[in-house]
């Protein structure tokens, strides 16, 4: 979600769709208030307008034994170098919904390692180059997969997401084979390091990994390959 200013009109039928879309996908009542910059009561009476039931409070239950306190403080202490990477050029709420952790945690994090906190609003105007904190653009997310940030003239940003990031791997085939990879296409590691995204290392294939074909030309060796008329 990206953050908007706070808005002092009525909420329309199309914002509520989003903002009920929005708690469906798994966002808190808080983080919604804070991307609309409306309050909690207005969320939870909207969430009511709409006929969706609220998520129960309270302490949230644990994962694999592990209690979400010490989850979180865990992730905080293994990642938080690439959070403090990721801040130079991502909004707080977005890193703690891709972390599954609350917002407060990294907020924390961040100003006990001394990085100066931006004051919320949109940001698309500090993406990129434009953010004199920009680092290439390039972190490892949650999975392990190195994520870039593509330049909006790039002739692959049909490629990337809302945020204009593009998974590393898949970019280095595109680039190689010359066309945006199609959506039953992934790319395989070869050595199954998913960091790995030297040319050599990967493989296009057609499908997931678990039920693939490994597509290549075997007259020429080229994967710039796909189906034609006969």
């Amino acid at each position: 979600m990206e953050t908007r200013h706070k808005r002092t009109r009525r909420i329309t039928r199309e914002h509520a769709t989003e903002i009920g879309d929005a708690y469906s996908e798994g966002y808190s009542l808080s983080q919604i208030a804070t991307h609309w910059g409306i309050s909690l009561a207005a969320v939870s009476l909207t969430l009511d307008k709409l006929g969706i039931p609220k998520r129960p409070g309270g302490p949230r239950p644990a994962i694999d034994g592990e209690s979400r306190r010490a989850r979180a403080a865990r992730i905080l202490a293994e990642r938080k170098t690439e959070i403090i990477e990721r801040y130079k050029t991502e909004r707080m709420d977005d890193i703690a919904a891709d972390l599954d952790v609350d917002r407060g945690s990294i907020d924390r994090l961040l100003r006990a390692e001394g990085v100066p906190i931006r004051k919320r609003g949109p940001m698309h105007t500090q993406l990129g180059s434009a953010n004199h904190n920009f680092k290439a653009g390039r972190y490892t997310n949650s999975d392990g997969y190195v994520r870039v940030l593509l330049d909006p003239s790039d002739p692959l940003i049909c490629m990337a997401d809302k945020k204009r990031y593009v998974l590393e791997h898949r970019l280095v085939m595109a680039r190689m084979i010359g066309r945006p990879l199609m959506g039953d296409e992934s790319v395989h590691h070869i050595d199954g390091d998913r960091s790995n995204n030297t040319a050599g290392n990967l493989q296009l294939r057609r499908g997931q990994h678990g039920k693939h074909i490994h597509v290549r030309c075997h007259d020429c060796g080229s994967q710039n390959v796909g189906p034609a008329a006969i």
